[in-house]
């Protein structure tokens, strides 16, 4: 299976670029989220969805939120870094764990 990386700014955007894709990954750091919008991205359970969000332009704290929303909305897979912070990670895991969400851990070299 090919995974799509969706980076879009609203969740309106997102669902109609995730139309006709079996696997796709959904970057949450850009996105603008209201209320009931986590269940609208991860309840379809046609498209596998791995609920990602990259440091460097919201807070770990935020960060967490947000994986933490989008596992229990039913994300079925659930990216951390490598080198997010240890608590941060811990929490996240076994959120993931708990509602039978894949844990993937990342890590991402652009210079080799």
């Amino acid at each position: 299976m090919i995974c799509i990386s969706i980076l879009e700014k609203t969740p309106a955007a997102c669902l109609e670029a995730m139309k006709g894709e079996e696997f796709v990954e959904i970057r949450l750091e850009e996105m603008e989220l209201g209320k009931g919008d986590m269940e609208r991205l991860f309840s379809n359970k046609k498209v596998a969805a791995i609920a990602t969000c990259r440091p460097g332009k919201i807070s770990d704290e935020e960060r967490k939120k947000r994986l933490l929303e989008a596992i229990a909305a039913g994300a079925a897979y659930v990216d951390v870094e490598v080198d997010a912070p240890e608590d941060v990670a811990r929490e996240v895991v076994a959120a993931a764990k708990k509602k039978g969400c894949r844990a993937v851990v990342s890590y991402h070299n652009f210079e080799k």
